[in-house]
C-alpha cells in the first residue's frame, strides 16, 4: 500500500441533519453546498461532479451532472452541534464529549482565582452589557469567541513580543482546567500590542464579551495556535496511533491546529493557494503514509455570509484536484469531506449542523453509494485500517490497536483486501 489522503472542506455541508432545528431553528434548511451553487449558477466544479458531488446533494445543478463513476456518500456528525474542533477530533477517530455552555463572565472569578493562585496578575474589563474581559499580565487578553456559538468557545489571545508561545499555552491550560466550554484556543501574535487588543474588545449578546482579533486582520498575521478541547484524548486517534508505529503523518492548514499529531509533520497556514502549493509539495514528496489537510476559507466565507467568495475558493479547490488525482499512485486512496456546514445564505454568521459529503477516489475502487455513515470517525478508523492491512506494519503492533470511535468502511473500496 502507499497513502491514505483527506482533504477536509471546511464548512462544506450537504444539507440539513433531522435534528438541526433542535440545534439552531435557522439550520433547518441549511444546504451550504446546494446554496452556494444556486446564488452562483455559472459555478463549474467538474472534478468534483466526477467524484460524485451532484450525486450527494441529489440534485443536478447549474449543467452539472450526476457521476457514474463515482465512490460518494455522505455522514451524520456525532458531535453536538456543529464544530470545527470536534468535527476534525471525530474524524479522526474520537467519540465526542459534549462541553457545557458557559459564558467567560460566569467562570471569571474561577479562573481569576486559578491565575492568581499561579502567580498572574489579573485585570478585569468590565462592559456596558455585564460581561468581562479579562488580561493577564499585560500579555494576553481573555474572552467569549466571536465567532462561534455563545457559550462554546473562549479564545485567549497573547503577544508573542512580550512573553512566549509556551507561556500563552501555559495560561490557556490553566483557563482549561477550570472550565468546561468546547474548546479553550491559545493563540500567539508578534504583530500587535497590548494596547491594540484592548481597542478591539466589544460587546456581543446580554452577558457576552469579546476581543474581536478580526478587527486587526489578525489571521493574516504571524499567529501561532493551539485548540485545546474538553475530554479529548489523542492516543485513540488515528495520527497519533498511526505515528506511534512508524507511519508517516502530514498535517495541513487548519489540520495542524486542530488535531494532535506528536509523531508526525505539521505545516499551519489559512491562505488556500498556500494550502494546495503544501498539498501538491506533500503528494510530491511524501511516497507513503497519512496526509491530512484543510482548506479553511470555505469556512470564512460562510463566516462572512459570503457566497461568491465561497464560490471562488472551491473553483481554486476543484482546479487544483485535476492534478492532484493525477498525482496519486495506483493504491492510494483519497477522500473528499468537510466537518459540518456554514451556509453564507442562511442569514446567520454560524456553523450549521449539515450532513457532511464523501467523495472517494482511488484506482480500481467500486463506483457506488457507500451510504450514511453514523459518524465521520468512519474515515479515521478507515484510514486506521488501511495501514493495518499494509505488509509493512505487519509486525509492528499497529494491528492490535483502534480508534476510541468509528467503524471502517475499507472493505466496501478494497473489496477482499488482506
Amino acid at each position: 500500500m502507499s497513502r491514505f489522503v483527506v482533504l477536509v472542506l471546511d464548512g462544506f455541508g450537504v444539507g440539513a441533519m433531522e435534528d438541526a432545528a433542535e440545534y439552531r431553528a435557522a439550520d433547518a434548511n441549511a444546504n451550504t453546498c446546494l446554496h452556494v451553487l444556486e446564488y452562483n449558477p455559472n459555478l463549474q466544479l467538474p472534478n468534483m461532479q466526477r467524484l460524485g458531488l451532484m450525486n450527494i446533494i441529489g440534485q443536478e445543478k447549474n449543467g452539472m451532472l450526476f457521476s457514474d463513476f463515482a465512490t460518494y456518500g455522505k455522514s451524520k456528525l456525532k458531535h453536538y452541534g456543529a464544530d470545527t474542533f470536534f468535527g476534525h477530533q471525530e474524524i479522526m477517530g474520537t467519540d465526542p464529549v459534549r462541553g457545557t455552555l458557559q459564558t467567560f463572565t460566569s467562570v471569571f472569578d474561577k479562573v481569576a482565582r486559578a491565575l492568581t493562585e499561579k502567580g498572574y496578575q489579573v485585570r478585569e474589563y468590565k462592559l456596558g452589557n455585564g460581561a468581562k474581559v479579562m488580561g493577564i499580565n499585560d500579555a494576553a487578553m481573555v474572552s467569549d469567541n466571536p465567532a462561534n456559538d455563545p457559550g462554546q468557545v473562549f479564545n485567549v489571545i497573547g503577544l508573542a513580543s512580550v512573553t512566549t508561545f509556551e507561556e500563552i499555552l501555559k495560561m490557556s491550560k490553566i483557563i482549561r482546567e477550570q472550565v468546561q466550554v468546547t474548546r479553550v484556543i491559545a493563540h500567539a501574535c508578534d504583530e500587535i500590542t497590548y494596547k491594540e487588543l484592548e481597542g478591539c474588545i466589544e460587546e456581543l449578546g446580554p452577558g457576552l464579551g469579546s476581543v474581536n482579533p478580526i478587527k486587526l486582520d489578525f489571521y493574516k498575521k504571524n499567529v501561532k495556535i493551539r485548540h485545546l478541547g474538553y475530554g479529548v484524548d489523542e492516543t485513540g486517534q488515528t495520527p497519533y496511533l498511526l505515528g506511534k508505529y512508524g507511519v508517516p503523518v502530514t498535517h495541513l492548514g487548519k489540520f495542524a491546529d486542530l488535531v494532535p499529531n506528536p509523531y508526525g509533520q505539521k505545516f499551519s497556514c489559512v491562505d488556500t493557494g498556500e494550502l494546495l502549493r503544501l498539498f501538491r509539495d506533500a503528494l510530491k514528496n511524501q511516497t507513503n503514509g497519512l496526509i491530512a489537510a484543510n482548506v479553511q476559507e470555505t469556512d470564512l466565507s460562510g463566516h462572512e455570509k459570503d457566497p461568491v467568495k465561497y464560490a471562488r475558493i472551491l473553483s481554486m479547490v476543484d482546479e487544483a484536484l485535476g492534478t492532484i488525482l493525477q498525482m496519486l499512485g495506483p493504491e492510494d486512496i483519497m477522500v473528499i469531506m468537510a466537518d459540518h456546514g456554514n451556509d453564507p445564505t442562511n442569514g446567520t454568521f454560524y456553523h450549521s449542523r449539515e450532513y457532511t459529503p464523501l467523495m472517494v477516489y482511488g484506482e480500481g475502487i467500486p463506483a457506488g453509494n457507500l451510504g450514511v455513515r453514523e459518524t465521520m470517525s468512519d474515515v479515521g478508523a478507515t484510514v486506521l485500517d488501511y495501514f493495518q492491512r499494509d505488509k509493512a506494519y505487519k509486525d509492528s503492533g499497529l494491528r492490535e490497536v483502534k480508534t476510541q470511535n468509528g467503524t471502517s468502511f475499507l472493505d466496501l473500496l478494497r473489496p477482499g483486501l488482506d
